[in-house]
This record gives structure tokens, C-alpha cells and sequence, in this order.
């Protein structure tokens, strides 16, 4: 459904691992496995987010081989941390800095105070994005007018 409704799919990896903390061959087959798992929704080099935003050398090499393009974020909502992180923070970072790519996190939530937070976070950052006159764009479009080169 998401893939039909025009949304853009990235890998994240197959089980999120830390780059930096783990053996290269296992960073290059979890990157490797994450493409796999995705391969009838995205193109062989679709874009890839990197768990906890790193990258190892055998990671980088399979991304590289796939001629991937790397989204990295530059505003992190805080949603992972332990106590609730102010919901109006993102914003008002996005807003000084007249844009950007805010990590909010999509992986399912019981309904508590961090799903309440990504929902007050988007609306937010919707409104703030709608008051600076700035438009939300899908990240490869963002990618495809630089070069990116993984």
C-alpha cells in the first residue's frame, strides 16, 4: 500500500545494525539482505538510510557496488531517547537553518507519549514548513539534484 500510494521506500538494512560495531562481513550482508527484502519495491541502487547513521568501509563497499545513494538526516527529532523530547524543537531547528531532513522514527509504537510525540513532531514540522514558505520533499528528489556519491 505504502509503495502504491506514491511513497518512497528505502533500505534501512535487514536488522539495523550499528556499522561501527559489528564484524564487516556482517555489516555488508545485513545492507545486502535489507536491499534483498525490498528488491520488488525499489531499484537495485535505491536509497539507503544508515542505522544510527553509520557507515562502515564493507558497509560503504555494498552500498557502492549497488551504485546506491546514502540519505543521511541534519535534524534529529530526539524521539529515541529516554525521556520525551520537546516536540516543537525539530521545528524550530528546520526553521533557523531554513530547511532540512528530520530523523523521525516510523517503526511501530503501542499508543503512548513517543507515538504521541512523532504525531505533535510531523504536525509541527508541517506547519512550521508551510510558515517559512518552504515545500516537503521526498529525500531522493532532494539526492537527485546533488551529487551523492556513496
Amino acid at each position: 500500500r505504502i509503495f502504491e500510494e506514491g511513497h518512497e521506500i528505502a533500505s534501512h538494512s535487514q536488522i539495523h545494525q550499528n556499522a561501527w560495531k559489528t564484524m564487516p562481513w556482517t555489516s555488508y550482508k545485513d545492507v545486502s539482505q535489507g536491499y534483498q527484502t525490498l528488491e520488488k519495491w525499489m531499484p537495485e541502487n535505491g536509497l539507503f538510510r544508515p542505522p544510527h547513521g553509520k557507515l562502515s568501509i564493507s558497509s560503504w563497499a555494498a552500498l557502492r557496488r549497488r551504485k546506491a545513494k546514502v540519505g543521511w538526516w541534519t535534524i534529529d527529532s530526539g524521539d529515541t531517547y529516554p525521556s520525551p523530547p520537546d516536540s516543537m524543537a525539530a521545528a524550530e531547528t528546520l526553521k533557523k537553518r531554513g530547511g532540512g531532513v528530520v530523523l523521525l522514527h516510523d517503526f511501530d509504537r503501542t499508543r503512548n507519549e513517543r507515538h504521541d510525540f512523532v504525531i505533535q513532531a510531523t504536525n509541527f514540522l508541517l506547519k512550521t514548513i508551510e510558515e517559512e514558505g518552504l515545500s516537503p520533499k521526498k529525500l531522493g528528489d532532494i539526492l537527485a539534484n546533488t551529487d551523492n556519491r556513496t
